[in-house]
């Protein structure tokens, strides 16, 4: 709360408020969306860094969904090849102590790999990939994988016993390069993390060739509403704090 010249009035967070802010798309300002027919071919980028997530072929657009009342998502609910690109944020996930992203979405279907966000590199290895069902045998499993360097392995972390069912939630994955730890949370509580999950570090040594949301040839067969990325690794303060942000804004119980 904040004292003004007539009281206290609340104040208004937004994911603006957290530094290093690399990309933030809302579907509640419908105005951010440019639309092909009923179909998605742009969700401009709030964070000012213009890193709009794009998509000039049909087939692959994603639907304009409703996920409740006014609110406005992604929509893969139709099992559609729906996905943005996100061509001026190649080098996002380059030379950085972390990356976390925070995501409201509604899972529907319980299908293996599907992918909400992917940063690839130069090499054709994966930087960054947050998705569900990405290990083999764990049904609803979220995780978090990645790699610093193009010698490394790909490595993460995942939630196996405690699976995503069908529902919404608020989900937050993080890669700290810096400190080789991964750490995975659903409504603000942690499910799973690595402390050392890579070599640490915060130098990459090739760029990325792509960012997609939604994935890229395994696709997020349900909604997305609203995503925020950050170039570090939020104090437990700050990411709570936007989660309860994303939760009060998207009917998701945080804690």
């Amino acid at each position: 709360m904040l004292a003004g010249k007539f009281g206290y009035f609340r104040q208004s967070f937004t994911p603006r408020s957290l530094a290093n802010l690399a990309l933030w798309y809302d579907g509640a300002d419908t105005s951010t969306f440019t639309l092909n027919g009923s179909n998605v071919s742009q969700w401009a980028d709030k964070s000012g860094n213009n890193r709009h997530g794009v998509q000039a072929t049909a087939a692959n657009q994603p639907a304009y969904g409703t996920w409740s009342g006014s609110l406005r998502a992604l929509d893969n609910t139709d099992f559609r090849a729906g996905f943005l690109s996100v061509s001026s944020g190649l080098g996002v996930t380059r030379n950085i102590g972390a990356f976390c992203v925070s995501v409201a979405i509604k899972n529907f279907f319980d299908t293996p790999g599907q992918v909400y966000i992917q940063s690839n590199t130069s090499v054709g290895n994966t930087r960054f990939r947050m998705a569900v069902n990405e290990t083999a045998g764990a049904a609803g499993a979220l995780a978090v994988i990645g790699r610093r360097l193009d010698a490394n392995g790909i490595a993460g972390v995942a939630s196996l016993t405690s699976p995503l069912a069908a529902g919404s939630y608020i989900v937050t994955a993080v890669l700290d390069y810096a400190t080789a730890t991964a750490l995975l949370y659903r409504n603000g509580t942690l499910l799973a993390t690595n402390a050392s999950f890579q070599t640490a570090g915060n130098t990459s040594d090739t760029d990325s060739t792509g960012f997609q949301v939604m994935g890229l040839g395994a696709y997020f067969y349900g909604q997305m509403g609203e995503i925020a990325a950050y170039t570090r690794r939020p104090s437990d303060a700050e990411r709570l704090r936007l989660e309860r942000y994303l939760g009060a804004r998207w009917g998701v119980t945080v804690a």
